[in-house]
């Protein structure tokens, strides 16, 4: 048995031959068949989609994976085992960056010994959309023992290019199954390494397959619990008429406490939120952990409110260009839809608009104006059975402004700047 499955895995190195193209063909099967493992293992298993910006917020994360390499037939070497140790976070809009180091152990095809790979690389981890399918890139340095060929021990500078996939069971409460194909280039720019001394390749082009966890460290900032229900009293029959109570008022469309979830129950057709507490990091469209907290109070109450439909609509400050305005407060509008996805609230009911610096709630000559009007809102456009015409033009009905009274200030507020 070990012999057959000597030859199998040597068949299956010189799948991953020096020609680029060729192992790009390679990682791309790979990337499709990680795709299809995970599709089928949702099958069995409930998942929840995953939002990694979303869900991640600031947080770092760790993940470990356990790897195997199908090696260069170049190298003269088995494919093999081995296992990386990631951390990371968010840097950017839809970007993770990440450090990784991993170790890896080839059988040699000439004498049986061992070789042996330590790398580190610096990757970027790039998601298209909210869905939970990604891009890597990366770049980093080998050190490689006991190689095949004249040049048995070398440094060496690697490239990364692959894809992978996360899948969160719907048991799990934060980690998240982690799916990874990549190319890897080892230009190490010696043709004395690998199969013929003094006239071998310059580089050797390697495949890894990955399979590990994604694991968050820390815990989300969660909204403070709501004040307990009241005490109600019933009074003692006494047999005399009781006294005529007026009936409770309609709820109403109105702004929380700080630290209290939003209730939408009042809102109609028509009304525009104002959400003051959800920030943005500087000229981005990443929100701060407190508008991920404001976020999961409204999504919590839209769960409450299954037939309400309502638009998210971005605004910028007035300084800066028309269009580049118009496209930081699209992308903001969209990274908050996306996060109230992530937290149960489908797709078909909101819809995203952008609308610059157009409609201004305040004067854009003060610092404290700016604030104002760097915001996003919520326009109701369905509320309970009533189906209104509302289009995406932009109308001015009563402002109920969801945090006006939080003493937290917009992030870009901070500095005196174009966003």
């Amino acid at each position: 048995m070990p012999d057959i499955d000597r030859a199998v895995s040597r068949r299956i190195s010189r799948t991953a031959r020096g020609q680029p193209m060729k192992a790009l063909v390679n990682m791309g099967w790979i990337a499709a068949s990680i795709w299809a493992t995970a599709s089928a293992a949702a099958e069995i298993a409930p998942t929840t989609e995953y939002n990694a910006f979303a869900a991640l917020g600031t947080r770092t994360y760790l993940s470990p994976m356990s790897s195997y390499t199908f090696a260069d037939s170049g190298r003269q070497t088995e494919s093999g085992f081995g296992g990386s140790l990631s951390f990371g976070r968010l840097i950017g809009d839809r970007l993770l960056g990440e450090i990784s180091g991993q170790y890896q152990v080839y059988r040699r095809e000439s004498d049986d010994r061992s070789m042996k790979m330590s790398t580190l690389t610096a990757n970027g981890l790039f998601f298209p959309t909210a869905n939970p399918g990604y891009a890597l890139i990366g770049v980093g340095y080998g050190d490689v023992r006991s190689h095949p060929g004249n040049d048995a021990g070398y440094g060496t500078a690697l490239f990364n290019l692959g894809a992978g996939y996360l899948w969160k069971p719907a048991a799990s409460q934060d980690v998240v199954v982690r799916l990874q194909g990549l190319w890897r280039l080892d230009a190490h720019n010696d043709r004395r390494t690998g199969d013929s001394i003094g006239n071998g390749r310059k580089a050797f082009n390697d495949i890894v397959v990955s399979v590990g966890l994604l694991i968050p460290l820390g815990s989300t900032p969660r909204l403070a619990a709501p004040a307990p229900e009241p005490v109600v009293v019933m009074p003692v029959d006494t047999g005399e008429p009781a006294p005529s109570v007026e009936p409770p008022a309609p709820p109403v469309c109105r702004s929380p406490e700080p630290g209290q979830a939003a209730d939408l129950a009042g809102c109609a057709t028509g009304d525009l939120i104002v959400l003051r507490g959800v920030n943005f990091n500087f000229d981005s469209a990443m929100l701060t952990p407190t508008a991920t907290t404001t976020l999961d109070g409204v999504a919590e109450s839209l769960q409450r409110l299954p037939s309400l439909r309502f638009e998210v609509g971005g605004h910028t400050d007035a300084i800066g260009s028309d269009a580049y305005n118009d496209d930081l407060s699209k992308r903001r509008a969209q990274t908050v839809a996306d996060h109230l996805q992530s937290q149960g609230i489908t797709g078909d009911r909101m819809r995203t608009h952008g609308y610059g610096a157009a409609h201004p709630i305040a004067d854009n000559a003060t610092d404290e104006g700016r604030e104002l009007n760097r915001r996003v809102e919520l326009k109701i456009i369905e509320a309970d059975t009533t189906t209104s015409s509302a289009s995406s033009s932009y109308t001015d009905p009563a402002v109920v402004d969801v945090d006006a009274m939080s003493s937290t200030p917009d992030t870009d507020a901070t500095i005196d700047s174009p966003r």
